[in-house]
């Protein structure tokens, strides 16, 4: 159970500074969308990779990828 919380923080960590930057430089993001609910939505989409395969992304990567 420690193992899915970690994972889940992990991804938490690496996603929300990503949506924080999104939104605050798109404000159609702010119009049309719920922050906390597309981190939610990120997160649980993310989940589906394991942590190694997760850690396998490259920043830029998944910027794109989120956006």
């Amino acid at each position: 159970m420690q193992e899915v919380y970690n994972h889940t923080q992990e991804l938490f960590n690496r996603i929300f500074p990503i949506v924080e930057t999104l939104f605050k430089s798109n404000n159609l993001y702010n119009i049309k969308l719920d922050k906390e609910e597309m981190i939610e939505m990120l997160i649980d989409l993310f989940r589906r990779l394991s942590p190694e395969e997760m850690k396998a992304i490259k920043e830029t990567e998944l910027i794109d990828r989120i956006d």
